[in-house]
């Protein structure tokens, strides 16, 4: 048996990691101890429990015996005073659990249910964790330690030491959730501790679409290089298919008669099966490089892009787009998923958001709007001719129902500059004509008792008018004001002025001043400005 005061060698603890419960009795106090493996300090630390609150000396060790003989059973099942555990799971030795992990990731991959790029890039991150933890000394023994403040410094170190970005660091974290949700299943550990670790913000990414001119320049150049090739940049553009999935899809997935591609569930990356559309350019271009000549069961792209009954990489689309950019002098940001970038910009702008997302098989909206930035972003017509509250610089705060009418007709020369705006602008006519006519037939009686007055020629002479425009009422209106008319006078025949000014909105306004505007029932309506 093994202590903290015997000198034997470190192996005897390793395979007894305790030592059997004692009781103690002095003058001053009583307890029971124990010494016990801590993994956490790797040496064997001494627990003490003290019994200073009975008593007697017989109630000390009759208790003392109940506890011995309740701490020696509970020893001997594996039980450690210094692990919080709530399962024996939970104290499994951590280069146990390290193996299984392994085991489990290699199954998955050669099964399907796991990508073999995420197997490999799971155990990856793990050789890096692995390394980093025996590089610093942490006493790493059991499962039950990996916990919040573990996970924290290695993704301090990855962020600091390796000075990799925000975007990598959040990496290792979704990795190291998904092994601490395994070691939550298999009975590891108790709760995932990432789950209470934050994500740091990300910049965007480096990527750009290509622009119109970049784009013909890009078929230019491959039109007299490799069309292959340019055939893979047609997919990518117009139909959104992964490069990973765009290396997997055979000629039989193709169905020319419909014009559609299907993408199985076993090579798409949301694991579920998906169509999308052929455009009528791809079509062609599969024709005229005899691309079904070949067996259904060939691969569209294999070796140098051709249909080959072996697969090829996924990485053979950026290898040769790198060539490209070199002999286009282009930029980092432009790289071949640009092309989906650029793809999903154009078909959201042509034909709506919506079939963008079907096409590129999002499951939300929002996921079609992160391809879309800058000046991608789309604006609709409506907002640009909507009328609001405010209104416009230079119009007059009169009566609501002239100045709604002065708005409408003021706004009718700019409609008819829109196509498309007759039905807009007879609605808005008709709505002119029955606000201002009672105001114009109100004007021409108040005018005719002053003609009597003044001794206006009789009617059907040579100068006598045949009617009375909105536009001659305004003018009559103005050289009264000047006249020094009253401000009665000038608030009743105000629909007409106005009446006049939107009759003929060409001619030259002069400067006049409103006082007040009355109602028909004497009250005051309001007040206008100059």
């Amino acid at each position: 048996m093994y202590t903290y005061a015997n000198s034997s060698p470190r192996g005897v603890y390793e395979l007894i990691p305790y030592s059997l419960p004692q009781f103690h009795q002095t003058k001053k106090c009583a307890y029971v101890d124990f010494y016990c493996y801590d993994p956490v300090s790797d040496s064997m630390r001494r627990k003490k429990y003290y019994l200073n609150r009975l008593k007697t000396a017989k109630e000390r060790k009759a208790r003392a015996t109940e506890l011995i003989s309740v701490l020696t059973y509970r020893l001997r099942s594996g039980w450690n005073v210094w692990v919080k555990t709530t399962t024996l799971r939970e104290n499994t030795p951590f280069a146990e659990c390290l193996e299984q992990y392994k085991s489990y990731c290699q199954r998955s991959a050669e099964k399907g249910t796991m990508k073999e790029k995420t197997a490999y890039g799971y155990l990856s991150y793990l050789c890096i964790f692995t390394d980093w933890v025996e590089k610093n000394g942490i006493p790493l023994k059991y499962s039950y330690q990996v916990d919040r403040l573990l996970i924290t410094d290695f993704l301090e170190y990855i962020l600091i030491d390796r000075e990799s970005t925000a975007r990598t660091r959040n990496n290792y974290l979704i990795w190291f959730s998904a092994f601490c949700t395994w070691m939550v299943g298999k009975g590891y550990l108790r709760e995932n501790p990432c789950s209470k670790i934050q994500k740091l913000r990300e910049e965007p990414k480096k990527r750009n679409a290509l622009s119109t001119d970049e784009i013909k320049q890009l078929q230019g150049y491959l039109d007299r290089t490799n069309k292959h090739y340019l055939l893979a940049c047609l997919m990518e553009y117009y139909t959104f298919i992964r490069p990973i999935e765009l290396a997997q899809i055979k000629l039989e997935h193709i169905n020319l008669k419909e014009q559609r591609v299907f993408v199985p569930g076993a090579i798409s990356k949301n694991k579920r099966d998906g169509m999308v559309g052929l455009n009528d350019t791809i079509i062609r271009l599969m024709i005229e490089l005899r691309v079904f000549d070949r067996p259904g069961c060939c691969y569209l792209f294999g070796k140098d892009f051709r249909p080959s009954e072996h697969q090829a990489q996924s990485r053979i689309f950026r290898d040769y787009f790198v060539k490209v950019r070199e002999a286009l002098r282009w930029d980092m940001s432009k790289q071949f998923y640009s092309l989906k970038d650029s793809g999903i910009r154009d078909l959201a702008n042509a034909e709506g958001i919506v079939v963008a997302r079907d096409q590129a098989r999002h499951t939300d909206i929002s996921t079609t709007n992160k391809y879309l930035k800058g000046d991608s972003l789309t604006v609709h017509e409506e907002t640009k001719h909507f009328k609001g509250a405010f209104r416009e610089p230079g119009e007059s705060s009169a009566a609501p129902s002239v100045k709604g009418a002065s708005a409408h007709a003021a706004n009718e020369d700019r409609g008819a500059e829109r196509p498309g705006c007759a039905a807009q602008q007879a609605q808005v006519r008709q709505a002119t004509a029955d606000v201002l006519l009672p105001l114009e037939t109100a004007a021409v009686k108040a005018e005719r008792p002053r003609e009597k007055e003044g001794g206006t020629p009789p009617m059907g002479g040579k100068d006598a008018p045949t009617e009375t425009s909105a536009p001659q009422l305004a003018a009559a209106e103005i050289d009264k004001a000047e006249d020094g008319e009253s401000p009665a006078n000038k608030a009743r025949d105000f629909g007409s002025l106005l009446a006049g000014k939107v009759a003929d909105g060409k001619k030259k306004r002069r400067r006049i001043t409103v006082y007040k505007i009355f109602s028909a029932s004497g009250g005051d309506a309001g007040e206008a400005g100059s």
